[in-house]
């Protein structure tokens, strides 16, 4: 969950940038985006942690976070599934 969230370290509305840092993580080889989305479903079904001491945030609340969290959940899913639409014949 971290990754996502360091992208957002300073803004003051992170929520209005789950779109575009989802669509940076979409092509990333380097990392199980599923993995990254259960977490993220996980966390945000039963909180075990406050998302905002992940980081230090300068600006975001917690409740900020954690809805950044899930619209970039949606975000990336969203765009995923229509990669997958785009590569087919």
């Amino acid at each position: 969950m971290s990754l996502p969230l360091y992208c957002v370290i300073f803004d003051r509305d992170p929520v209005s940038r789950a779109a575009e840092v989802a669509a940076s993580f979409v092509d990333r080889k380097d990392l199980d985006l599923q993995l990254m989305k259960d977490h993220i479903s996980a966390e945000l079904a039963a909180p075990m942690q406050r998302v905002s001491e992940i980081l230090d945030f300068e600006h975001a609340t917690e409740d900020q976070l954690r809805e950044f969290l899930r619209e970039f959940r949606i975000s990336l899913q969203n765009l995923e599934s229509g990669s997958r639409i785009a590569g087919q014949p």
